[in-house]
């Protein structure tokens, strides 16, 4: 179509009163404009495909149906405001993903953390706890344990650190 209306355009410079470049610029012009109107539709229909995915959860298909979009029309200010919301989307998405490791080393930290604690192995313990704190430092209950671990440790005399040395020895 573009080089067909160049040549059409060419004719029409030299002879501007020719009826049938006229009519094949004016069927390119018409053609043009239905690609154009088809090359609509089609955006829109990825955009709602998008918008659809995103509110059902589904991130990676409205991530796929935004960039077709985006391919067919990088400055529509919808596609633009999409991405926006797709971007906050994925990052409220990775955020629950690390809460949710988070919450399960912890977990696993205090079950370590409290099979020390009964055997008496309070050192193991309190580097578990620590973990825990390190991942949130007002856990409640990993705080209660380390105040009962350091009251123990404060208790703990001269005599009975010479006798685990001399044990360890």
């Amino acid at each position: 179509y573009i080089r067909a209306r160049e040549e059409f355009q060419s004719v029409l410079d030299f002879y501007p009163q020719h009826s049938v470049a006229k009519k094949y610029l004016a069927l390119i012009k018409q053609d043009l404009d239905k690609m154009q109107l088809r090359r609509k539709k089609v955006e829109e229909h990825y955009l709602a495909s998008s918008k659809q995915a995103l509110a059902r959860g589904d991130i990676l298909s409205a991530g796929k149906y935004l960039a077709f979009a985006e391919e067919l029309n990088p400055e529509d200010l919808e596609v633009k405001k999409l991405q926006m919301q797709l971007a906050q989307e994925k990052e409220e998405y990775e955020r629950q993903i690390l809460v949710a490791r988070q919450q399960k080393e912890i977990l696993k930290s205090w079950a370590r953390g409290i099979k020390h604690f009964k055997s008496s192995d309070f050192v193991e313990a309190k580097v578990e706890f620590g973990k825990i704190l390190d991942i949130n430092p007002e856990h409640a209950g990993a705080k209660e344990y380390m105040r009962k671990i350091n009251s123990i440790f404060q208790e703990i005399t001269s005599s009975q650190v010479s006798d685990f040395y001399a044990k360890g020895l």
